[in-house]
């Protein structure tokens, strides 16, 4: 029958306070169901996160648990490896956009951390930075050698039962290095906020029966083929601990002996297999190398090399090239075209820190007070500018949208209800019409603006309801994208143009100087005393600038091909001085 080994998990964790400039901790992340932990494993992580200005602990250790988690187990890939990366690279960038959020100024953060995860018997590490890992089995203990480019490193390799795993910062292991780390106790209290590890103790897995495990060493151990097989029977015969085996029940109990090189049986039987082997190994990397334009390389584990590879197919092809699919924009035309570029220090907030399942729809500002609505929910999020805690409000209003704000601190929107005035000041409802606002709304003075096929209807507040009065009519107001007044009245139409009336009348106004028309209109803010219009296009990523007659003054682009993929709102400030881009759940803030 296959074995699933599972671990008896030792933290050591140093005691954090709320307000920390560094701080470190493990984690044992399992899965919500029986599936996932037989198909994805169980994550076993160490994280060592220092910065120049404080951290709040306990909003950054739950971005990191919610963030790898939700990361790594969504992530459709057959490699481990390659999702632990995604999982870890995505709790870098939260880390970090968390912390410049809650700073006045940028912060420089120095983020380590160790990943790992078991797959029924095989144990796969990812490194970022700084960190260390070592393999106790028999008494003996040797480092995880990870190999890999750039910041990140990895490993892979057999574990069998009763094998220890340490994962802990680099600082922990200078305190406490191997030797000494278990033959002595250790407590929380013992530790420096950088000194955190995790120890491992693998078992069998009593939870599966026969029947879950059946298939489990097609799910868990990617099948090796060509030179990998060759070079793991290499590696198992010629670098493996001695088996002998001194069982404790006690994960510390027993003292190791730190070993430098393998012990290697010279006879003649042994060198006769060894000739094979290696004869054999350079016939098929000769073979390899002339059919495979692909890279070899080995994911280095304490007792040998061990690789994680899959068979080269059309569909391995496809996966490695897609595995890293963010381009890079091409800058080389950004003078001409005018382009001003936002980077990741722009994002002001990532709304998913407040409600992981926000789907945020609409976003404004009114004075240092920032508002999200989310349709699906009826949910509007409010927070102070600088003091970032979306906190929803009381009272959910299915189907909000078309957030208007007035100078008076008014917000009016649509629902399924009709049209409400929310007063931000005194945060109640100040009056309810079951009139419903279709396609668009605005307010200007006393009126409220919405359209009815192709008319374009004025309303009047008397009483408990809205008296309509029609103001003009014209094609241009068919299944509009977009209303805004200052004094005259601009209209993003159907086709992804901007118009104005003045009076009722057409003005002669005119979109000139756009290298590339708009794709798709989602939000424009155009106000009486300001110079420009702004005008967020989704299809082609980017913010546009034009001036108040339509001329094209610049555009905001972000500076890879997955910002700002899902544009949907924007917002300016009073001075006219900051940009506010609302896209997927981020909130990005731009100096205008």
């Amino acid at each position: 029958m296959n074995k699933k080994l599972t671990a008896r998990v030792q933290k050591l964790n140093p005691t954090i306070k709320e307000q920390e400039k560094n701080f470190s901790f493990g984690v044992v992340i399992e899965p919500d169901s029986k599936e996932l932990s037989l198909s994805k494993g169980t994550i076993y992580a160490v994280f060592d996160i220092s910065s120049d200005s404080v951290f709040d602990t306990n909003v950054a250790s739950k971005v990191l648990h919610d963030v790898l988690m939700d990361t790594y187990y969504n992530t459709d890939s057959s490699s481990p490896i390659q999702s632990l990366e995604k999982a870890l690279a995505k709790v870098k960038d939260n880390i970090y956009e968390l912390q410049q959020n809650s700073s006045i100024v940028d912060s420089t953060i120095d983020f380590n951390a160790v990943i790992s995860v078991l797959w029924g018997n095989v144990f796969y590490v990812v490194q970022y930075n700084k960190g260390n890992g070592y393999l106790m089995r028999a008494n003996e203990v040797k480092p995880i050698q990870t190999s890999g480019e750039g910041n990140f490193s990895f490993a892979s390799g057999i574990i069998k039962e009763d094998d220890v795993v340490i994962l802990c910062t680099d600082s922990f292991t200078k305190k406490y290095p191997p030797n000494i780390l278990l033959t002595k106790a250790l407590s929380g209290k013992d530790l420096e906020t950088e000194d955190s590890c995790l120890l491992l103790k693998f078992i069998v897995d009593t939870s599966f029966s026969e029947a879950d495990l059946k298939d489990l060493s097609t799910i868990t151990t990617p099948k090796k083929v060509g030179v990998e097989s060759l070079l793991e029977k290499v590696a198992d015969k010629f670098q493996t601990f001695n088996p002998t085996k001194e069982k404790s029940s006690m994960l510390v109990a027993a003292k190791p002996k730190v070993m430098n090189k393998p012990s290697i049986v010279f006879n003649k039987k042994n060198i006769f297999i060894a000739g094979c082997i290696i004869f054999t190994l350079l016939v098929a990397f000769g073979v390899y190398y002339l059919f495979s334009t692909n890279k070899i390389q080995s994911l280095n584990f304490k007792f040998g090399k061990a690789k994680e590879t899959k068979p080269l197919t059309e569909e391995t092809k496809k996966e490695d090239t897609s595995k890293n699919t963010v381009e890079t924009e091409d800058f080389s035309k950004d003078a001409a075209l005018k382009i001003t570029r936002v980077t990741v220090k722009s994002t002001l907030f990532d709304l998913a820190i407040a409600d992981k399942d926000i789907n945020p729809s609409e976003f404004d500002i009114y004075s240092n007070k920032l508002l999200v609505s989310d349709s699906t929910t009826g949910k509007i999020y409010t927070s102070t500018l600088g003091n970032y805690k979306f906190l929803p409000l009381s009272e959910s209003y299915l189907g909000i949208k078309y957030l208007v704000v007035s100078k008076e601190g008014d917000l009016t929107f649509g629902d399924n209800e009709g049209i409400k005035i929310y007063s931000i000041t005194d945060a109640s409802i100040k009056d309810t019409y079951s009139t419903k606002a279709n396609n668009s709304l605005s307010v200007f003075g006393n009126f409220i603006y919405s359209f009815d096929g192709q008319k374009l209807i004025r309303y009047s507040k008397e009483k408990e309801q809205l008296v309509s009065t029609t103001w003009a009519e014209t094609s241009d107001f068919s299944n509009v994208k977009g209303l805004q007044i200052a004094y005259s009245i601009y209209v993003a139409t159907s086709d992804n143009n901007i118009v104005k009336y003045t009076t009722g009348k057409k003005d002669k106004f005119e979109i000139s100087g756009l290298e590339m028309p708009f794709g798709n209109i989602v939000d424009f803010v155009v106000k009486e005393d300001f110079k420009n219009i702004y005008v967020a296009d989704a299809t082609n990523k980017r913010v546009v600038v034009l001036d108040i007659e339509g001329n094209f003054v610049k555009q905001y682009k972000y500076t890879d091909s997955e910002g700002w993929k899902d544009i949907k709102s924007i917002a300016i400030n009073d001075k006219e001085s900051t940009l506010y881009v609302l896209s997927g759940t981020k909130l990005y803030e731009i100096t205008l």
